[in-house]
Formats: structure tokens, C-alpha cells, sequence
């Protein structure tokens, strides 16, 4: 094994309080990586360039918060970005607890430069050969930073532990991964941004032109999210969008087709139903009444995309997810009158992606109008 350099702990989640939402699809596929606002290639900048870049993408895409010193705010994750496109070494150990339990820990070696994957969640990225997912660590206040990125050079009874391990770890399976180390694909070499994007598929289906995009569309309702979950944080409470990093993927995809839009209909339908259920401060105090049926109340077209989103898992929904009759506020004809002005039954890719569009317009004036409720319940 090539020296060692520097230990660090990484977490591999998103920005929708899961801390822990990336660590199946980094370890089936090879990488670590980091997020932090950032939406450009900064792989190439250097020194004072590369901060300077960094500070105006991040301060371009960062939810802006009032209550907090904006600069602190960005000199903050610009010390762990850097730790991390910049700082870290290949032969570099990172290891990633894979829950908050912190009862096992993804162990691997660096082994690439930062590289940038145009798109993808969390886009800077290093390459890493995984040793196990078996590691076991005592649990100490540097392991459990809140930060994507910490050093443990100081923690030297944690890097003891980690080189233990090192002398004869374990082959086994992360809990729900069908993929374990021993059957994984060797590393692939890191390819470079233009030998990607000179390699794009001749077959791939274009988006259609439409007045807005779908993903422009989500890209500000996930600052939304992220703003709201921020605000509850702020107040010591439950972020209202948690663990919802799975349906998320699937709403960004361009819908093309019917089982497309059933599966993005029905994603959506969980994460504002059911992955919201009984969250403060919507919560009753008989513990009844999950987000949409108090927050619906509150402006009507938040209750119009909330009546819509029924009437399509109404439809498309497995048996016992339906809505009993008395239940349903607008049937699936009228829902689809709401969203194209007609009651027809769609069936080209552009009626499905105009659904689409429709719907995600109303789920952002829905978020906006929610954080507005939420800041003024605070302040």
C-alpha cells in the first residue's frame, strides 16, 4: 500500500437533512464527492481563483438566510470544499458512516484527482477503491461533525483503530445493497470532462422544446426545500423534507411516456404526503393531520396542487393507497382539465411533459408560499 497521507471522515448525504442519502449509490459506484452548492466545474481553478469562483457560485445557489452572516456562511464550506478538491491526496484514507447510528463505517482509498461529473449529485467527485463496509469506530465529537469533510489527523485514537482494521478487514454487505466488495467491478479510470461529453449517446432522446424546462423547474424548488428545512433547523425543529433524496431523483427526471409520469406523480405524492407525515409544525396534537391537510387549508392554490396530486395517485395508485370516495376533493378528468385544459385521456410525450411541468409549477408555488408561512410563524 502507497503511504498514507492524511485519514478523513466523510459524510455522503444531500440537503434535505439525510446525511446519509449517497452512501449505496458511492459505494456501487466508486466515488466520494461533495456538494455545497456548487453547480460548475471548479476542478481547473487554483489559489485565489479557486476561492474566488467558489464564493460566487455559492453564493449565487445558496438559500439566503437573514438570521445568518452570509460570509461565515460561505468561508465555512469553502474550508471543507477545498479540504476536499484540493487537500486530499490519492492513498488518502476517507472513511463514511453509513447511518446516523454510526454503528458501521464505508472504508476505501483515494484514488484520483477531483473530477467534476456534469449533473450528477454531489458532481465533485474523487474516485476510491472501497477496502470494506465493515468498520466499526468509537464514537467522538470529530466523528460526529456535522461537516461533509472532516481531517482526523488529531484524532489518533481513531486513526489507531482504522489501522487496525486495515490488517484484515471484512467482505460484508451494507444493510439493503445487493452489491458487496468482493463482486464489484474494478475501479474504472477517471475520465476527464471533455473525453465525457465527447462520448455522449448519438441515440438519446432530446428534450422536447417547451416553454420551461423540468429540471430549471426543480433546481429552484430544491432551494425551496432546502430553505424551509434550514428555518426549522434554526428553531429546533424537525426539518419538514427529510429522507426524501430516493422520490427526489425520480421527480428531476423528464417525463416521456405514461409510466413515466405515473412514477412521477406517484414520487410526488409520497414526498408531500408521506414522507411529511406528521411533521412539526403542521403536527395536531392528536397526531392525526400529516403536512398537506393543515398547510392546504392555508391558500388555495396551494389546496388546488394538493387536490390535483390526490386525484392522480387516486388514479394511478395501488388499491389500498386510494382515496376513499368521500375523500376525493376533484376527480382524474378534472385534474387533467386543470393541468391542459382538457378532459382527453394524453398520449404524446409532450402532453405528458406539459403534466409535468404544470404540476411542478404548482409545487413551487406551493414551497414558496410555505416557507413564506413558515418564516412568518418565526419571526
Amino acid at each position: 500500500m502507497a503511504k498514507i497521507e492524511k485519514y478523513y471522515r466523510m459524510r455522503l448525504g444531500n440537503d434535505f437533512g439525510d446525511s446519509y442519502g449517497f452512501v449505496d449509490k458511492c459505494y456501487n459506484e466508486n466515488f466520494v464527492g461533495v456538494y455545497y452548492f456548487i453547480n460548475t466545474d471548479l476542478t481547473s481553478y487554483e489559489g485565489d481563483d479557486f476561492e474566488r469562483e467558489f464564493n460566487k457560485e455559492c453564493d449565487k445557489n445558496l438559500p439566503y438566510d437573514e438570521k445568518k452572516d452570509r460570509d461565515k456562511q460561505l468561508r465555512d464550506r469553502y474550508k471543507y470544499f477545498e479540504m476536499f478538491c484540493k487537500t486530499m491526496k490519492i492513498g488518502d484514507i476517507v472513511v463514511c458512516p453509513t447511518s446516523k447510528a454510526y454503528d458501521k463505517y464505508l472504508i476505501g482509498k483515494i484514488i484520483s484527482e477531483c473530477y467534476y461529473e456534469n449533473g450528477n449529485n454531489l458532481p465533485h467527485r474523487r474516485g476510491i477503491q472501497w477496502i470494506s463496509n465493515e468498520l466499526t469506530l468509537t464514537v467522538n465529537n470529530i466523528i460526529k461533525q456535522i461537516v461533509a469533510v472532516v481531517d482526523l489527523s488529531k484524532s489518533i485514537d481513531i486513526i489507531k483503530e482504522i489501522n487496525e482494521f486495515l490488517k484484515n478487514p471484512s467482505d460484508a454487505k451494507i444493510s439493503g445493497s445487493s452489491v458487496s466488495i468482493t463482486s464489484m467491478p474494478k475501479n474504472k479510470p477517471v475520465k476527464d470532462k471533455k473525453d465525457a461529453d465527447n462520448k455522449s449517446n448519438p441515440n438519446q432522446k432530446k428534450t422536447p422544446n417547451i416553454i420551461e424546462k423540468p429540471n430549471k423547474i426543480t433546481d429552484r424548488i430544491e432551494k425551496k426545500i432546502v430553505a424551509i428545512n434550514a428555518h426549522c433547523a434554526n428553531h429546533n425543529v424537525d426539518p419538514i423534507f427529510e429522507d426524501i433524496l430516493e422520490e427526489w431523483i425520480e421527480i428531476k427526471k423528464i417525463c416521456e411516456s405514461k409510466n413515466d409520469f405515473i412514477n412521477f406523480s406517484l414520487k410526488l405524492n409520497i414526498i408531500i404526503r408521506e414522507k411529511t407525515s406528521n411533521k412539526k409544525p403542521f403536527k395536531r396534537n392528536d397526531g392525526n393531520h400529516r403536512l398537506p391537510d393543515e398547510f392546504a387549508k392555508k391558500n388555495e392554490k396551494t389546496k388546488a396542487f394538493f387536490e390535483i396530486v390526490g386525484a392522480f395517485r387516486n388514479k394511478y395508485g395501488h388499491t389500498k393507497q386510494r382515496l376513499n370516495e368521500s375523500d376525493r376533493k376533484i376527480s382524474y378528468s378534472e385534474a387533467l382539465e386543470k393541468l391542459l385544459g382538457s378532459r382527453t385521456e394524453p398520449t404524446t410525450k409532450e402532453e405528458f411533459q406539459t403534466l409535468q411541468i404544470n404540476m411542478l409549477k404548482l409545487f413551487e408555488e406551493s414551497m414558496n408560499i410555505l416557507l413564506k408561512i413558515i418564516k412568518e410563524m418565526y419571526n
